[in-house]
C-alpha cells in the first residue's frame, strides 16, 4: 500500500522567498534530515512501536547513529506545532525524544533560517543553522515513510491513527 506524499505542502514551502534572508544573515543553512530506519521498526505486545530515529545535520547525527526510541510517538510530537509554525504564530519548536533527557530546540533567526540546538542532559551536543522549510519537508516525508511502513505491516494503534490524521491535515491545510 502506498500513501500519497505531501506534495502540496512541500510545494508551498518551496515558494518561501530565499533572497530576503540570505542578504540579512551571513550564514547558509546546513542540510538537515529526519531519519527513521524503517527496517528497525518493531511492534511490542503492548502496541508500542520502537525503532531507530535520529537527526542528521551537516553529516552529524543527533542524538546518535544508533538511537532507538519510539519514532511514531516522537514524529507526532514534532508535527504537533507544525501548523502554528507555518502560520507564523510560533517561532520556536521543542522536539523531544522519549528515551533519555534528549531535546532538540529549533528557534527562528530570520526568514527561513532557524537555529537548531541538540541537548543531552542539558549539555549542548549540536548547534547548527537550518532551513525551516527543509526541516518541515524532511519531517513530513519521514512521517509519511513511517506511516507507510506501519500500515504495510498491518499495524494499527492510536499513535498510527494520529500520525495519519496529522499528515492528512497537512495536505488539507496546504490547499
Amino acid at each position: 500500500m502506498r500513501l500519497r506524499a505531501n506534495v502540496t505542502i512541500v510545494a508551498q514551502l518551496q515558494t518561501w522567498p530565499k533572497a530576503h534572508y540570505t542578504s540579512v544573515v551571513k550564514c547558509e543553512p546546513q542540510a538537515i534530515l529526519v531519519r527513521v530506519d524503517t527496517s528497525t521498526l518493531a511492534l511490542s505486545p503492548t502496541g508500542s512501536i520502537t525503532g531507530m530515529i535520529m537527526i542528521s545535520v551537516g553529516g552529524r547525527l543527533f542524538p546518535s547513529r544508533d538511537w532507538y526510541d519510539f519514532p511514531v510517538v516522537i514524529l507526532n510530537w514534532w508535527l504537533e506545532p507544525l501548523f502554528s509554525i507555518l502560520g507564523g504564530r510560533s517561532y520556536s519548536w521543542d522536539c523531544r525524544f522519549m528515551d533519555g533527557p534528549v531535546l532538540m530546540q529549533v528557534a527562528k533567526l530570520d526568514g527561513d533560517l532557524w537555529s537548531l540546538t541538540g541537548l543531552h542532559n542539558d549539555s549542548v551536543e549540536l548547534k547548527a543553522t537550518i532551513s525551516c522549510r527543509a526541516f518541515v519537508q524532511t519531517l513530513l516525508c519521514t512521517a509519511q515513510e513511517v506511516l507507510v511502513a506501519c500500515v504495510g505491516r498491518g499495524w494499527k494503534n492510536r499513535e498510527i491513527d494520529i500520525l495519519a490524521s496529522t499528515l492528512k491535515r497537512s495536505e488539507l491545510e496546504a490547499l
